[in-house]
């Protein structure tokens, strides 16, 4: 991290299934053990439902609210783990961008849909699926009064 912040860079860390950093718990130990402003934490509330995680913005935005750097907007279904658009799932998104909102979060929402073909580490959702998920997005982000910059 160290280089990183000497060339002007930040590091982003995201919570992913199958590596050390897939639950709350792991993604807090690390992002403290690590403890530098040059890291940041990637958010992506799906991968946290589909290790088993329940309530993760309840649980989450306490241990690594403060951390979010940038966020991945997909949801996903606990019982199952199957994708699904913003909002339509297990993942809190409308409880996530509230909080966004309340710590005046400026960064980027990038949609990460999967929601064709999706398997580890990889997503395919074309332009129908890319359509549903955007405006899936934009009905969650009225809900809880955020605006695209685009509209600013």
């Amino acid at each position: 991290t160290d280089l990183a912040g000497r060339e002007g860079f930040t590091l982003l860390l995201e919570n992913e299934k199958g590596i050390v950093t897939d639950t709350l718990a792991r993604c807090k130990a690390v992002v403290e053990a690590i403890d530098s402003p040059h890291l940041r934490f990637l958010w992506d509330s799906a991968n946290f439902v589909q290790v088993g995680e329940s309530q993760v913005v309840e649980r989450g935005w306490p241990m690594l609210g403060a951390f979010i750097g940038y966020v991945h907007i997909k949801d996903a279904v606990l019982s199952d783990g199957h994708v699904v658009p913003a909002g339509e799932g297990d993942g809190q998104i409308p409880l996530l961008l509230s909080h966004l909102k309340e710590r005046g979060y400026q960064g980027v929402l990038a949609l990460e849909p999967h929601l064709k073909i999706a398997g580890h580490s990889t997503g395919f959702s074309g332009a129908d699926g890319m359509r549903v998920a955007a405006a899936a997005l934009r009905k969650v982000m009225t809900e809880v009064g955020c605006v695209e910059l685009s509209e600013l």
